[in-house]
């Protein structure tokens, strides 16, 4: 018996079913790949998240009463949240560890900006500025489009601003920091002020 080829219609059925095959497994491969991009993004800004919202609590559940003077002199308030401020909040907040103990305060003074998408946290070393104080710069999110602020005092009253040196008999009671996002996402954080001890601000 002479051995016998494949015919053309049989080459070309089996390229047929192999580019089906190969189509499918790319178009799988590509799925998969985007899946776990998109997990791994995921997990990454849930991972942000967490980790900036135990900052931000560790900071606004600690507030401190306690004034500075700034690089120029001037008295600063314990909290200050105003449209003419440097910062969308700026504050002094007590718990701050020192487990090498270094020659500083248990105090500490701390800032939030929004700078081209990412909420910075600003500290200090001193509370007490001197003019040529370095400040420290940690950058919590990124992605951000949108920080506001509102301050709850003891009479349920919410206030889109603060300062501590202004006139009133309410105390602070809680922060809100509302985060919007470049990809539309929302965040809203509330943080309950355990010291009480911050007299209440302007009237919105």
């Amino acid at each position: 018996m002479k051995p016998q080829g494949f015919t053309l219609i049989e080459l070309l059925i089996a390229l047929f079913i192999f580019s089906l095959i190969s189509g499918a497994a790319y178009r799988l491969l590509v799925s998969v790949s985007q899946s776990h991009q998109a997990t791994e993004h995921v997990l990454s800004q849930m991972a942000q998240g967490q980790k900036a919202r135990l900052i931000l609590e560790n900071d606004f559940s600690q507030l401190s009463p306690r004034a500075i003077r700034d690089a120029y002199g001037e008295r600063q308030p314990a909290l200050i949240s105003m449209p003419q401020s440097d910062y969308l909040v700026e504050f002094t907040r007590a718990g701050w560890q020192n487990p090498l103990n270094q020659p500083r305060s248990s105090m500490q003074r701390v800032a939030y900006q929004l700078v081209n998408g990412e909420l910075h946290r600003l500290y200090w070393q001193w509370l007490d500025r001197a003019p040529s104080a370095q400040v420290k710069n940690q950058v919590l999110m990124t992605g951000v489009s949108q920080v506001s602020l509102r301050f709850l005092d003891q009479q349920q009253q919410w206030h889109q601003q603060w300062s501590s040196d202004h006139a009133g008999q309410a105390a602070l009671r809680a922060v809100e920091m509302a985060l919007t996002f470049q990809d539309q996402r929302t965040q809203i954080m509330t943080f309950a002020v355990t010291s009480g001890t911050l007299p209440v601000q302007e009237s919105t």
